[in-house]
C-alpha cells in the first residue's frame, strides 16, 4: 500500500488523484470507515444520525439534539479537560503513577481510568498490548473467523471495560455528586473520562458501544505514545554528546531527585527536546488522514471534489516533501547534510547567525551561499524550537477541529 502511495506522489506531485476501489471513489491528496475498537453496527448508526459536525455551531441539515452530538461534545470535552489545569493534573497522576510503577506498584493506565480498571482484570495491560498488536488487521476488517484470536483478545479487553464503566458508575452515583474542582479520583480517574461517562448516558449508546469508545481513547492515550517515547530514547541514548546535551537542558525542570517535583511549564518549554519529540514524529508517522467532502462541489485549489467522497493525505508523504523541508546545506558529493529519511535532532531549531538552521526549506540565496562543510558551532542555548514554514507539510496529528487530541 505505501509502495502505491509513494508511486501516485512521485508521478502526480500535488496534484489530487481519483481512486476507484470496487464501487468506492477515493480522492488521494498529497503536499500541502471501520471500527477496529468493536464498536456495534446500532451504536455505529448513532454517531451516523449525528451530522451536526464538531463545530459549536451546528451544520446545516436536520437539527440534532444538543446532548446527542457525539462529535461536537467529544472534541468541547478533549479542549477543555486536556489543557490548563486540567491537563497539568493528568501529567500530576501520570508521574506519580509511573514513580509507583518503578516500584513495580502500579500502572500507568491508573491516571487515566483511576485505580479500579486493572482490579478489575489483573491481565488488563497484557490483553491490551496483545489488542494493539491486532488493530492493523482489525481496522481493515478482516473477519473473526479468520483472526479469531485477535477478536477474541479484543473481547477481553472490552468485557474488563464495561466491568468497570459498570462499577464506577454505581460507586460514584452513591457518593453523589462530586465538584468540578476535582480533577483526579480513584473511581473515574481523570475528569475527562467522568465527564465523558455523563456525555453518554442521553445518547442511547449501548454498554458495548460507550466500552468501544472509551477502548479507542485509551488506546489512543497510550499505544501511540509509548512508541514515540520510546523512539526519542533512543535517538537520545544512541548519540552521547545528544544525550549530555539533553541532561543539561531537563535538569532545571527537576530542582530535586524526586520524580514528582518536576517543573511541566520548564520540561515543555526545552527546545532541545521539543525539536527531538517532534522529528520522532515527522520520521516515523506514516498514516493516512482521512476526510469526506461535506458539501457539493468542494474545491481544492483548481480541482472540485464531489460531495461524501473519501479523500486521503498522506503523513508519509508530506514528511518527506524536498520541497517543503530543510535539509540542511549541499555537501560536495551533491548529497544533503541532512536527508529527510534520517533523524536529525536539530531539525525544528532556529539558530541565531545560522541560515542554515530551522525546519522549512531555505531560499535559492541561501542554498546557494559558499560554505565548507566543517560542523556549524553555535550555541544551542540561544536556539528556539519553531514550526514556521511547514503549514500543511508537518500533519503528525492531523489537522484542523479534527486533529488528534495528543496535540495536548
Amino acid at each position: 500500500m505505501l509502495g502505491t502511495i509513494k508511486s501516485i506522489s512521485h508521478d502526480y506531485k500535488n496534484t489530487p488523484v481519483r481512486l476507484h476501489f470496487f464501487t468506492q471513489t477515493i480522492y488521494f491528496i498529497s503536499g500541502a470507515q471501520t471500527s477496529a475498537f468493536g464498536l456495534p453496527t446500532s451504536d455505529a448508526r448513532i454517531f451516523e444520525s449525528d451530522n451536526s459536525g464538531m463545530y459549536h455551531k451546528p451544520s446545516p441539515g436536520p437539527e440534532v439534539a444538543p446532548d446527542r452530538r457525539l462529535f461536537h461534545n467529544s472534541h468541547r470535552l478533549f479542549s477543555q479537560e486536556l489543557t490548563g489545569q486540567s491537563l497539568a493534573e493528568l501529567f500530576r497522576q501520570f508521574i506519580r503513577i509511573f514513580g509507583l510503577r518503578l516500584r513495580k506498584k502500579s500502572d500507568e493506565i491508573v491516571a487515566l481510568c483511576g485505580e479500579n480498571l486493572l482490579k478489575f482484570s489483573a491481565d488488563f495491560a497484557k490483553d491490551f498490548w496483545l489488542f494493539d498488536a491486532w488493530v492493523p488487521k482489525l481496522v481493515i476488517e478482516i473477519p473473526r473467523w479468520l483472526i479469531p484470536k485477535g477478536f477474541a483478545v479484543r473481547d477481553n479487553v472490552l468485557q474488563s471495560i464495561m466491568k468497570w464503566h459498570e462499577f464506577s458508575d454505581k460507586n460514584f452515583d452513591s457518593a453523589g455528586e462530586i465538584s468540578d474542582d476535582v480533577l483526579w479520583e480513584p473511581v473515574y480517574g481523570h475528569k475527562l473520562m467522568r465527564e465523558r461517562a455523563k456525555m453518554y448516558k442521553p445518547t442511547g449508546l449501548s454498554a458495548m458501544g460507550r466500552a468501544a469508545n472509551d477502548l479507542g481513547m485509551v488506546w489512543g492515550a497510550n499505544a501511540n505514545v509509548v512508541p514515540s517515547a520510546s523512539w526519542c530514547l533512543i535517538h537520545i541514548l544512541a548519540d552521547k554528546e545528544l544525550a549530555r546535551r539533553v541532561r543539561e537542558e531537563i535538569a532545571r525542570a527537576f530542582p530535586t531527585e524526586d520524580l514528582e517535583s518536576v517543573d511541566m511549564a520548564k520540561l515543555n518549554s526545552c527546545p532541545l527536546l521539543q525539536s527531538i519529540i517532534a522529528e520522532v514524529l515527522r520520521l516515523n508517522m506514516a498514516v493516512l488522514i482521512n476526510r469526506t467532502s461535506m458539501i457539493p462541489d468542494f474545491r481544492f485549489g483548481k480541482w472540485f471534489v464531489e460531495q461524501d467522497k473519501l479523500m486521503l493525505a498522506s503523513v508519509y508523504i508530506a514528511h518527506r516533501d524536498e520541497t517543503a523541508w530543510n535539509t540542511g546545506r549541499t555537501l560536495s558529493d551533491g548529497k544533503q547534510e541532512h536527508p529527510l529519511d534520517y533523524f536529525w535532532a536539530e531539525r525544528f531549531l532556529e539558530c541565531p547567525n545560522d541560515p542554515f538552521s530551522g525546519p522549512a526549506k531555505k531560499d535559492a540565496a541561501v542554498e546557494l551561499s559558499s560554505f565548507d562543510e566543517n560542523p556549524i558551532i553555535h550555541d544551542h542555548k540561544e536556539a528556539k524550537f519553531t514550526l514556521e514554514g511547514l503549514k500543511g507539510v508537518y500533519i503528525p496529528l492531523g489537522g484542523g477541529i479534527n486533529m488528534c487530541p495528543s496535540r495536548y
